[in-house]
């Protein structure tokens, strides 16, 4: 494998998340299309989960850019599940993507080393994206680890660095939903209770409703009865003083009809 010249290699999906990694060129390909030749990835690709290191391909020229162009891979859109059918030779391994960022006072050149050998001893593979920057942004690293090693034990494994460790690809697994213990079924009887003890005060007020508006009616039907008896009372005042009147007028006439029909004296004739 150290003969193996390194050559750039187009990686592609019709068109799309082209990337451009290394590749050990194995040679050309027996009977394949012309220019086709056999690559073994030397990179870990970035915008491809699967082929990753490891992984042997047939490339070809680019049937737009010929010799000018880059040896080409395309995935011709297959789904995640027959991506296999795409690969010569699967190499192995599978890719992972871990976000970082320092913590502690330690800073990238203490936790990039101490990263690298902590995946070196997993005989994980390890290349950086990015690192962190002064607005507290993560670096990011793309790992290439050997089937049989799960997420876990990478994360696991990477925990005693000094820096906070995000799992990005694959996404991890949610928590399993805790089952709920036989005892807290009773705790469905408590909201009843609580309501038989709120009926109570409910027949209660209704109580004291129904008192507060008798109460209101008899001091209704008082107000009436004290109204109807002023009224009256007023009625008869008035029939009193007209009573009165009449008697004072007939008085008054009868003098009149007295004066008038008294003779007058004859005055002396001395």
């Amino acid at each position: 494998m150290g003969s193996e010249r390194l050559i750039k290699i187009q990686l592609s999906n019709r068109g799309e998340d082209s990337e451009t990694p290394w590749a050990h060129d194995l040679g050309p390909v027996d009977g394949g299309p012309a220019g086709s030749r056999r690559v073994r990835l030397a990179n870990i690709p970035f915008l491809h989960a699967k082929p990753t290191l490891g992984d042997v391909l047939v490339v070809v020229p680019d049937p737009e850019l010929g010799p000018d162009g880059f040896l080409l891979w395309d995935r011709r859109g297959v789904s995640w599940n027959r991506i296999g059918e795409r690969i010569a030779e699967d190499g192995g391994n599978w890719a992972m993507i871990v976000d970082y960022l320092p913590t502690g006072g330690a800073t990238v050149d203490d936790v990039w080393p101490a990263l690298r050998r902590a995946c070196a001893a997993l005989k994980v593979a390890c290349e950086g994206a990015w690192a962190p920057d002064a607005s507290g942004e993560p670096g990011r690293a793309y790992l290439a680890v050997p089937t049989g090693l799960d997420p876990d034990a990478v994360m696991a494994a990477l925990a005693g660095l000094s820096a906070d460790l995000i799992q990005i690809h694959p996404k991890p697994a949610r928590a399993k939903a805790v089952k709920p213990r036989a005892q807290a079924k009773p705790a469905k009887a408590k909201p009843e209770t609580k309501a038989k003890a709120k009926s109570r005060p409910t027949a209660k007020v209704a109580k004291t409703k129904k008192a507060t508006k008798a109460t209101k009616a008899a001091k209704t039907a008082k107000t009436a009865k004290t109204a109807k008896a002023a009224k009256a009372a007023k009625a008869a005042k008035t029939a009193k003083a007209a009573k009165t009147a009449k008697t004072a007028k007939t008085a008054k006439t009868a003098k009149a009809a007295k004066t008038k029909t008294t003779p007058k004296r004859a005055r002396s004739s001395r």
